[in-house]
């Protein structure tokens, strides 16, 4: 065996060196391949935790208002008040998402003034961001957790709720949640609220920092758009769109891999309409008309298929598989219709009876014109 020097020009010698490293790329998790494709955007995505709420924190109970009646008691502090020397304040949340951008809105309220509007201590209506990043229910949260993050002590969302929940119950205060439809019309502070949170998401409203990225909603849209990227665009392909709705598919696959080439060649022209008949010839200046030998009309794929005269013999291959499947364009080229259900396989036997009626005519061989 030769031993090479530990020298450079030995090293170059030797037969690995000539072996060049090439960075390859195996399977990729959906996740990377988004971070690939859309680089920089987890910079700002929420961070969420393998529980929904840390085992030393209290559950807190929230109350859900279906009664119109009860919900109004609520806004005019009837139901609220326990006892006439205590102080209470009301706060009512509201989330909106239009406009492409989602925000939020409270008001505060003094219940010891017993007014149900006059009594305002305090509103804000605030943008977090736009809607491919954020969405209503986050930002319903983050209108909580903005309003327990800003009461005193002497009076990120879910956690958040519950770390300046239990700040607040440290000094003293009491916590009471309450979940009111905002169509509910006799919650007047309710109505409030949610004009604040659609000021946020008015025409021209920015956020006024980027906030972090809902990652339920950003992936959603991420996901979207990388199907989107794999269909074909409109402008391309309307024949064989219109041919057959799946595309594309893994179908297309089970069509060609069992063919030969000429059978594969005859396949490709018959689905994309790109095959040697008039009508296509004469469009790339090939042929001088379109209509067809037979003077009928223009020789399109489909009246070469189904109506030319000139093949009638041939055409037995087609109609002993399905004689009422006969001017069936999708049925015979293995493409699905709108009509067709979701269990739908292409038919092969009828795939491969208009490929040996094509190849038995001749037409569409490089020799024909």
């Amino acid at each position: 065996m030769r031993v090479f020097a530990a020298t450079p020009a030995g090293l170059a010698a030797h037969p690995l060196a000539t072996l060049r490293v090439r960075e390859t790329r195996r399977y990729l998790p959906p996740l990377t391949k988004l971070a690939l494709a859309h680089d920089g955007v987890i910079e700002r995505m929420e961070t969420i935790e393998p529980y929904a709420l840390p085992p030393w924190h209290r559950h807190m109970a929230v109350e859900y208002d279906s009664d119109k009646e009860a919900a109004a008691n609520v806004d005019t502090g009837d139901d609220v008040t326990e006892t006439s020397n205590i102080r209470q304040v009301l706060i009512a949340t509201s989330a909106s998402a239009r406009n492409g951008l989602v925000g939020m809105g409270s008001v505060v309220r003094n219940t010891a003034g017993r007014g149900a509007t006059d009594d305002v201590i305090a509103k804000y209506s605030v943008t977090l961001g736009p809607r491919d990043e954020q969405n209503a229910y986050t930002a319903e949260l983050e209108a909580i957790a903005m309003v327990l993050r800003c009461m005193p002590d002497g009076l990120r969302h879910r956690d958040e709720i519950y770390k300046h929940a239990e700040r607040l119950k440290k000094g003293g205060n009491a916590i009471k949640m309450r979940w009111t439809s905002s169509t509910n019309d006799s919650l007047v502070l309710g109505a409030r609220a949610k004009a604040e949170a659609r000021k946020a998401t008015d025409s021209g409203c920015r956020a006024t920092k980027p906030g972090y990225q809902a990652r339920s909603t950003r992936l959603r849209i991420l996901l979207a758009q990388r199907r989107q990227r794999m269909m074909l665009p409109e402008s391309v392909g309307s024949y064989s769109k219109q041919l057959d709705k799946a595309l594309p598919g893994k179908h297309t696959s089970i069509l060609y891999d069992a063919l030969k080439r000429r059978e594969s060649d005859i396949l490709v022209q018959l689905r994309t309409g790109m095959a040697r008949v008039n009508r296509y010839l004469h469009r790339i200046g090939v042929a001088e008309t379109d209509t067809c030998d037979c003077g009928q009309e223009e020789e399109t794929v489909d009246h070469f298929l189904f109506r030319c005269p000139r093949w009638d013999e041939q055409r037995e291959h087609m109609r002993n598989v399905d004689r009422e499947m006969i001017g069936n364009l999708s049925f015979f080229l293995g493409g699905k219709t709108a009509e067709d259900g979701h269990r739908w396989s292409p038919n092969l036997r009828a795939v491969r009876a208009a490929i040996k009626f094509a190849i038995s005519t001749g037409r569409l061989d490089a020799t024909q014109t």
